[in-house]
């Protein structure tokens, strides 16, 4: 019984090493261990891409359904089989940016977020506030980022004093507004602040 679980717990370590390295891949962020992981492991699926991508062997259910069969005896084969049919029908699985959990993408590949609902606000997803809470943590942790929302709050702050202004005739007020929302846009287009270059 103990050599029975033993060789279950081996087989889960590493059908779990192996599907976290493929999922930290497909995110874009696997580690050098994690890569060379993946490269072992789609050698071996490319191997047996053939196989589970075809029918093995099919049987009637009561109903007179066809199932498709195949012989899986352990789980790495069963992450093998599961990755060759993603392979096959153009779908990754992936690690979102936001909560950490492993997703499969919806509609596009290259999504970061997933569709559950988020740790910081259960009733939106990751998919709907992910970026937004990104953003904001960069913006309080990057220099760069901290330097850029401190002029942009500037200029806008400026934009509408031009509107508030009491002492200004409405086409001075104009003039200024417009003179000003023309630099807030340059800023915003700005790349240089975000490389660390200078703008001299």
């Amino acid at each position: 019984m103990m050599a029975v679980y033993e060789m279950y717990h081996q087989d889960v370590q590493d059908f779990c090493v192996f599907f976290d390295a493929l999922a930290t891949d497909f995110s874009g962020s696997a580690d050098p261990l994690q890569k060379e992981i993946v490269v072992v492991f789609k050698e071996y699926a490319d191997k047996l891409y053939c196989y589970y991508t075809r029918k093995c062997s099919v049987r009637k259910t009561k109903d007179g359904k066809s199932v498709e069969t195949y012989q899986i005896t352990g789980l790495l084969q069963l992450l093998v089989f599961e990755y060759c049919r993603m392979i096959k029908e153009h779908t990754v699985i992936k690690i979102c940016s936001n909560c950490g959990r492993y997703f499969i993408p919806d509609k596009r590949n290259d999504a970061i977020y997933c569709s559950t609902p988020s740790p910081q606000n259960p009733t939106k997803s990751c998919k709907e506030i992910g970026a937004k809470i990104k953003r904001n943590e960069e913006r309080r942790t990057d220099p760069l980022k901290i330097e850029k929302n401190r002029n942009l709050t500037k200029y806008r702050m400026a934009v509408k004093r031009a509107e508030e202004s009491e002492f200004r005739s409405p086409s001075e007020i104009k003039k200024r507004k417009a003179r000003l929302e023309e630099e807030l846009r340059k800023y915003e287009n700005e790349e240089d602040i975000f490389n660390g270059k200078s703008t001299d």
